[in-house]
């Protein structure tokens, strides 16, 4: 193999390895990045929030042929999705006339919401536990499920109309079995009810809330068996997140022929995080 072969094999061996390379005018400069051909979007977060709303109220008269006092303590945490949202409250209403026991009415709500934040249209979850000196009830509890339908829905007000069947059961003092409604006697029982919601909120100003519930509950074996129950409150801000309250509640329930009308005023703390 003489000289001029040498070279011919080095230079095909040099063209192998350099093939396709282009070699760069400035070495100093980066390699450009390869062109994106799509791009990848991250889903979005559906993220939880929060809504505390703790309420005290309560009147006191002092005469000089008694006393009488009553306090409402009133408690709501809501936790919500964007398809779901759960509703926890209680309350408390603890009250006394001159020194005789007439109210310590304490209740529990769970109230679970599924599409509520994106249809008008949604269902509805309910499970809840009463005891009340003033309606005669020792326990009662109830449990069921509907479907609602927001009528008015902005971001400064709602109207909110509901409607399911709900089980019940009790442990009261009845009076449904005396023709005047004034025999009690002890009753454990069981009833299907349907209960009729309504809900409204108004904010009509940045200081002035309007809020109110009421159902009518109806047994679906007897009439004159049903419950009422309605609650109004309107709050005056006075700053973000406290306000000045005045509140009206009014229960009925036939079976132990009581009722009871609560007016008061306090103070209410909102918080939403």
């Amino acid at each position: 193999m003489n000289l001029k072969h040498l070279f011919l094999l080095a230079g095909i061996f040099i063209s192998h390895i350099s093939y396709g390379q282009t070699p760069k005018l400035n070495p100093s400069i980066p390699d450009a990045p390869e062109k994106a051909y799509y791009t990848v979007i991250p889903p979005p977060k559906d993220t939880i929030r929060y809504h505390l709303n703790a309420m005290t109220t309560g009147i006191i008269n002092n005469t000089n042929s008694g006393n009488s006092y009553i306090l409402n303590n009133v408690l709501k945490f809501t936790l919500s999705k964007k398809l779901v949202s759960l509703d926890l409250s209680g309350s408390w209403v603890y009250g006394k006339t001159a020194g005789i026991l007439t109210n310590n009415d304490i209740s529990g709500a769970a109230d679970v919401s599924f599409l509520r934040s994106v249809h008008r249209l949604y269902y509805w979850g309910l499970a809840d536990y009463t005891s009340s000196v003033s309606l005669n009830i020792i326990s009662q509890f109830q449990a069921g499920g509907g479907i609602a339908y927001g009528i008015i829905s902005t971001k400064h007000a709602n109207l909110i109309l509901s409607d399911g069947l709900l089980y019940e059961k009790g442990d009261l003092y009845d009076s449904l079995y005396s023709r005047n409604g004034n025999i009690y006697q002890h009753d454990i029982y069981q009833v299907g009810r349907n209960s009729f919601r309504l809900s409204y909120h108004w904010a009509i100003s940045q200081l002035l809330t309007l809020d109110g519930t009421g159902f009518f509950q109806n047994s679906l074996s007897a009439f004159n068996d049903y419950v009422i129950n309605t609650n109004q409150t309107a709050s005056v801000r006075l700053k973000k997140w406290l306000s000045f309250t005045t509140s009206l509640a009014y229960n009925r329930f036939t079976r132990t022929n009581r009722e009871n009308s609560i007016f008061s005023f306090g103070m209410t703390i909102d918080k939403r995080f």
